[in-house]
């Protein structure tokens, strides 16, 4: 009886264990495939990257795909998704989500948050293009790997890299300059000599400058791209 006891407690105690560790996979899912555009291994393997990359950047990022927009733009529903989800890190909630748009046609990145920072206009355009061109090949695991890749690499540049190649610049001008200066005395010609006396004159006479004042104008513009949250940025590219 006891034995029966022990076997029954056991079982209940695996019940609830399995039950919590789903709460827990369910809260961590990041990888949203409701158009089924990836396989069961490609889900898996996005999600681990994501978790890696999450560590590394400081960013929440979502990859969503879908084959209904709702009625709503790829804008719209990137946004929303985002935010009546509760995704975000810090209190500004930052993060990127990808959204493989297939009933609009299009790959659509939306950044809250410190992302807007990173995430330029010409950078969004560099990931979404890449995306867009993978979605047209079916190719849309890839699509969305060169995305996380992307979001790495613009999070962490590689400062050593970009100061090398800055110094290494630098040194190229001045050299150019010296260059420049020493074959002008030493190969150009003597300029002709100027007569300041025949070619200058002087006239002095009474001038008075008058303040009347100093009137500065000051506004607020705002940017309202229309639809979504107004704290989020992005853009998308067509496939």
């Amino acid at each position: 009886m006891k034995k029966k006891v022990t076997a029954g407690f056991a079982a209940i105690l695996l019940c609830v264990l399995f039950s919590f560790t789903g709460v827990f996979a369910a809260e961590q899912s990041r990888v949203y495939d409701y158009a089924g555009l990836f396989t069961t291994e490609e889900t898996q393997e996005l999600e681990e990257s994501i978790g890696e990359y999450r560590e590394k950047t400081d960013l929440d990022l979502v990859i969503v795909t879908i084959d209904d927009a709702e009625g709503k733009t790829s804008k719209e529903y990137a946004d929303n998704f985002y935010d009546n989800n509760g995704f975000g890190v810090g209190s500004d909630h930052s993060g990127v989500l990808l959204l493989i748009d297939m009933d609009n046609r299009m790959a659509y990145l939306s950044t809250t948050g410190h992302a807007k920072e990173i995430f330029t206009e010409s950078r969004i355009k560099e990931i979404t293009d890449e995306v867009a061109s993978c979605a047209g090949d079916e190719e849309y695991a890839r699509g969305a790997r060169i995305f996380l890749e992307k979001t790495d690499a613009f999070a962490h540049p590689n400062i050593v890299g970009m100061l090398l190649i800055a110094l290494a610049l630098a040194v190229l001008v001045g050299a150019g300059s010296v260059v420049g200066v020493w074959y002008k005395y030493t190969h150009g010609h003597k300029a002709d000599q100027y007569e300041l006396d025949k070619n200058s004159s002087l006239n002095l006479s009474h001038q008075e400058d008058v303040f009347v004042g100093k009137f500065v104008t000051s506004r607020n513009i705002s940017r309202d791209s229309g639809g979504g949250s107004s704290s989020h940025g992005g853009g998308g590219s067509k496939f």
